[in-house]
Formats: structure tokens, sequence, C-alpha cells
């Protein structure tokens, strides 16, 4: 995690926001270096809504915004989906959001000839269903003004939110009972709503 900051910065001249785990594998000392890195949120659990982690008793001072839809990748292997129908699950999942919004992870870096027209007709479809389609920063920073009402439904992961006139729900995981803190729940398990997209195993902004 450090060389991949180190790398990010030579790159573009700034330290690196965020961090999405590969695979969402984590340890203790991961979660650890979210803090104290700097990172202002992350993406490095599955879940339903955003939270603040706990790891063997010990507060990661690191707001964690899971990801909340399945993978292409995952439904894929799970089989009884093929690379023309898998939309079709994804967006059937969409249609109940959270109220933080949605967050879906992309690896772009695989398949991507295939995975394109896949993706295309994600976007279509999430703006049918009224999602607002936003980065992962959005969300982030949404969240850390501190507790309030929701406002509308939410999209996928990478971003997107759905509206509507009336207070929609955003989409959350697994989660815990805990106190709130800037916003965020805190709890041990995972949790997110909002339809934002990340791409898997990547520092950024």
């Amino acid at each position: 995690m450090r060389r991949a900051c180190e790398r990010f910065e030579a790159l573009f001249g700034e330290r690196p926001r965020t961090h999405a785990a590969p695979g969402w594998r984590m340890s203790r000392h991961a979660f650890r270096l979210t803090q104290r890195l700097g990172f202002l949120y992350c993406s490095d659990t599955q879940g339903r809504t955003p939270y603040i982690p706990m790891c063997e008793g010990e507060l990661i001072a690191c707001p964690q915004l899971p990801t909340t839809l399945p993978t292409i990748e995952a439904l894929l292997a799970r089989g009884g989906f093929t690379w023309d129908t898998v939309h079709h699950e994804v967006l059937r999942r969409s249609a109940d959001a959270p109220a933080a919004g949605h967050v879906f992870s992309l690896e772009a870096d695989r398949g991507a000839a295939r995975l394109a027209p896949v993706l295309e007709r994600l976007i279509d479809g999430w703006r049918i269903l009224g999602y607002e389609i936003c980065g992962l920063r959005a969300l982030g920073e949404s969240r850390s003004e501190g507790p309030r009402a929701p406002r509308g439904r939410g999209a996928p992961a990478g971003g997107a939110r759905r509206q509507r006139d009336r207070p929609g729900r955003r989409v959350p995981a697994r989660r815990r009972r805990g106190c709130a803190r800037n916003g965020f729940p805190q709890q041990c398990g995972r949790d997110g709503r909002r339809l934002t997209t990340t791409r898997s195993g990547e520092s950024g902004w």
C-alpha cells in the first residue's frame, strides 16, 4: 500500500485520497494503514451501508464505502448468466436502493472488449431506474458532512444515486449496531447507497 501511494504521488503529483482492496482482501494491518496513510475514505469491503470499521476491537478512523452490488465476474463465475444477460441480474439488484446509494466495483483491466457493451447496458439501465451515476468521491464527501435525512434512491457502486420526488433508500450490507461518527455508523460488519463505481485494487482520488 505504501509503495502504491508513492507511485501514485510520483505520477500525479499528489497523495491518493482513497483505496480499494483487490478482491476485498484486507487484514488488521491493512485497515490500520488506511488511517495512517491519510485516506479520506476507502472501499475495501462488501456491504450495504457506509460505516466506520472496527477490527479486533480497534476502531479504524477511516470510513468504508463498501461495494453493494455483485461484480460481473462473480455472477459469471456462479453460472446461469452470460455476457449478454449478466446485466439483467445487476439491474434487478439495483432496484432495491439503500439510503446511501449503491456502489459497484468493476475490474476494467480484464476483458475490456467484452466488458464495454455490458457496462453500456448497465449505464442505460441505471439511468432508466432514475440513478445519477457519480464517482466514489462524491459519496464519501456527502457522507462526511454528517448525518442527514435521505434524499433519493441510491445508485450502483461507482457513484450513482437514484433521485425521486420523495425520500428514498440507499443500499446497505451486513452490519452491527454502533454509534454514529462523522455521519457513518460504527460497525464491524460490512455495509453501503448511491450509484458509484470503483476499480478493484487501486489507490486514487
